[in-house]
């Protein structure tokens, strides 16, 4: 459960968009008053999608974010006798959403070096039903490669490779098409992060239409809303240039944020998402100081062993980094 401190006006801890453009907001006067009133499926923006990755329809699902496409996956493969390999830390709903079919979570530690590709594959038990891979890895930042993808295709043949991409579009290559060639991988997509509509909860996975005509039979009816589809419709059709605009921001950002830190004497990741994680010789503090002006990041200190590190968002705009960067100076300019 998120809890919001008293006086926080400036949310960098969970990986949101922070401001969205006016011109954006403006799609609501492009709806059709029946989207409120008819039932309707999400065809049109399955179409949509396929079409830009080059693949058929019957290869492509929209879900109600990717959290209920990994949920799907998870479903549709694990059980008592069958586990999942995964990375920690990684997305927290990960593990859990294993370990609610009765699977076996096997974890993987990967947190500052690169993809531990060959741990993975040694970490087979022989049930193993689902490898899950999130690149670039939340809450690291850190990235997997298409060769790694490869390799744990090949090695795990008779299981399935889940490549959640929900923060590729910040990363600096992104190798969906080459993945959907290999038979056994599905790829979750989000557009909760580089399109800035959390709220509206649109997601979608591509892969072999076997694994995604198993996702299909276990949706609910209109598990996506038609007014969250038809937005993404205009997004895609009209909002191009705002979300490369924002995602030129987060990679400044991310490189400015990481030399301030390591200015600091603070150890960042060399992070591809839209945020920074960091160890901090006093990371309560610095969390403590900056609720103080306004801004909440993400702690770790619940953890038994990240308790040091702090995960700081990408505003993704020049007034707010420029408030988050005086803030921090502000904090390790303080005098003993």
């Amino acid at each position: 459960m998120r809890v919001v401190p008293e006086g926080i006006d400036l949310l960098l801890d969970h990986n949101e968009r922070v401001r969205i453009p006016e011109e954006f907001l403006r799609l609501r006067e492009r709806i059709r008053p029946d989207t409120f009133t008819r039932y309707r499926f999400t065809d049109d923006l399955e179409l949509e999608l396929a079409k830009r990755f080059g693949v058929g329809k019957e290869n492509l699902v929209t879900t109600a974010g990717s959290n209920d496409a990994i949920d799907r996956i998870c479903r549709c493969y694990l059980n008592a006798n069958r586990n999942m390999i995964t990375t920690e830390p990684t997305f927290e709903m990960i593990p859990l959403l294993g370990a609610r079919t009765g699977a076996r979570v096997i974890r993987v530690p990967w947190l500052t070096e690169p993809f531990p590709v060959e741990r993975v594959m040694d970490a087979a038990d022989g049930q193993i039903a689902l490898v899950v891979v999130v690149s670039p890895n939340n809450p690291t930042g850190q990235i997997a490669t298409l060769e790694n993808i490869r390799a744990l295709s090949e090695k795990f043949s008779t299981a399935i490779v889940l490549l959640d991409f929900a923060y590729i579009e910040f990363a600096d290559y992104d190798f969906t098409r080459e993945a959907l060639a290999l038979p056994n991988v599905v790829i979750t997509r989000t557009f909760s992060k580089a399109y800035g509509l959390a709220g509206l909860r649109v997601g979608y996975a591509l892969g072999a239409t076997a694994i995604i005509d198993k996702m299909r039979a276990i949706a609910p009816v209109y598990s996506v809303s038609a007014l969250s589809a038809r937005i993404v419709l205009d997004t895609l059709a009209i909002g191009g240039k705002w979300t490369e605009e924002y995602l030129e921001n987060v990679r400044l950002e991310r490189e400015l944020l990481c030399d301030l830190l390591r200015s600091f004497g603070a150890q960042p990741n060399a992070s591809q998402g839209n945020f920074m994680l960091a160890k901090f010789a006093n990371a309560d503090h610095v969390y403590r100081r900056l609720i103080e002006q306004g801004i909440l990041v993400r702690s770790y200190a619940y953890t038994n062993d990240m308790t040091d590190y702090l995960r700081i968002t990408c505003p993704g705009n020049a007034q707010d980094f420029v408030r988050l960067k005086r803030a921090l100076c502000s904090i390790f300019e303080e005098k003993p």
